[in-house]
């Protein structure tokens, strides 16, 4: 009628019925409405876009639920009084994990919705370990109190306490602010460093001020000030040194670092290929019309590359840290034009071109030579 409230009548049917079993010990066993032990009870129905359980009863069995001994061992009576919602969806989550039951009477009520309606797989592997015991005891009160106050998810929880592995005073907000912007990886890589006085709280301080102060955004300078920490630690630099650690201009310093150390690893690649070079002359070997040269400068494979119009100019880490030999064959007659690249992994020859990568397979006398030097040096070769 115009002008009165329409009444909403609502007809609950239970659809399915079964048997929770719960031992003194806190252990929740399920059974189906033909007393046979089940896994896990489930009737789903949408809703807030999850699909949730809901548990009828009438308030006389729910008081009886929440009055069990064996109940209130397991964390249920807590989560229901703050909830106000018989969920038994709580009792299959506790196959998941041994600490349902300390999130709950710790008051996690996010993290216990999460754990409810994440499948078992994605649980990480520390919250579905039975040393539940352990777990808090990494935690301080502060730290506890923060987790609380933020309302942390689950994938909010692992990150934490990887987090925690490296820094045990890390707090939950400092944390949660680096990697909802950026990537928990990248806090691990400077904890990692061991830079003195370093905290996340530090570095979220940091990151901040470079969001402010030098326009480059948490996602990007995250990532930059790890890589140039790492530079740091490579260039041996002065770790103690605030000016050096927190620069003014992180993209600046961060690429006078990235040349300064290609400069020292090209020096470091230089003088090891030439101390390989004299290991890998083994392979010299002539004939008539053409001889192998081992080049003993990085500089020599840069050239052959230029020259002949292929890659071995970038083999110069490979050859320096023993992965292959690389070996020049030249005309006896032209000793300084190059004329093929041979290249050799252990006792085989597993390589060998001239000018833009023709295999050595189509040049007859070469192909010939080489047939003839692995035979002499031991090698395989098989027209690569």
């Amino acid at each position: 009628m115009i002008g009165k409230s329409c009444e909403v009548y609502k007809e609950t049917t239970v659809g399915q019925t079964a048997y929770l079993y719960i031992t003194l010990d806190g252990q929740a066993h399920w059974y189906n409405k033909d007393r046979n032990p089940i896994s896990q009870f489930k009737m789903m129905l949408h809703r807030y876009k999850i699909e949730k359980d809901i548990f009828v009863c009438s308030d006389e069995q729910k008081a009886v639920i929440l009055q069990n001994k064996a109940v209130k061992r397991t964390g249920f009576v807590e989560y229901v009084r703050r909830n106000d919602i018989l969920n038994l969806d709580y009792f299959n989550a506790m196959q998941k994990t041994p600490y349902l039951e300390i999130f709950s009477k710790m008051g996690f009520d996010s993290l216990l919705e999460d754990i409810i309606y994440t499948s078992t797989g994605e649980i990480p592997t520390f919250l579905r370990k039975k040393s539940s015991s352990d777990l808090f005891k990494k935690l301080g009160k502060l730290q506890v109190r923060d987790l609380l106050a933020c309302g942390c998810m689950l994938k909010q929880f692992e990150n934490y306490m990887q987090i925690i592995k490296l820094a045990p005073d890390a707090m939950f907000r400092d944390v949660e602010w680096i990697t909802s912007r950026s990537h928990t990886r990248h806090v691990s890589r400077i904890l990692r460093l061991g830079i003195p006085n370093m905290t996340v709280k530090k570095m979220r301080e940091y990151l901040e001020r470079v969001d402010d102060a030098q326009c480059c955004p948490p996602h990007e300078s995250a990532q930059l000030w790890a890589d140039y920490l790492q530079m740091l630690k490579i260039l041996e630099c002065d770790l103690t040194d605030h000016t050096v650690v927190y620069p003014n201009s992180l993209k600046r310093e961060h690429d006078k670092a990235s040349r300064k150390v290609a400069q020292v690893q090209d020096k470091l690649v230089a003088k090891r290929f030439r101390e390989r070079a004299a290991e890998n002359e083994w392979c010299i070997w002539e004939n008539d019309l053409f001889k192998v040269v081992v080049p003993h400068e990085v500089t020599e494979l840069y050239e052959e590359g230029r020259m002949l119009h292929h890659c071995v100019g970038s083999y110069g880490r490979m050859v320096s840290d023993g992965e292959c030999v690389v070996a020049f064959i030249r005309r006896k007659e032209e000793e300084a034009a190059p004329l093929c690249t041979v290249e050799i992994c252990g006792k085989a020859i597993v390589q060998a071109r001239g000018i833009c990568n023709k295999p050595a397979d189509q040049m007859p006398k070469v192909k010939s030579f080489i047939k003839q030097w692995a035979k002499e040096k031991g090698l395989t070769y098989e027209a690569a």
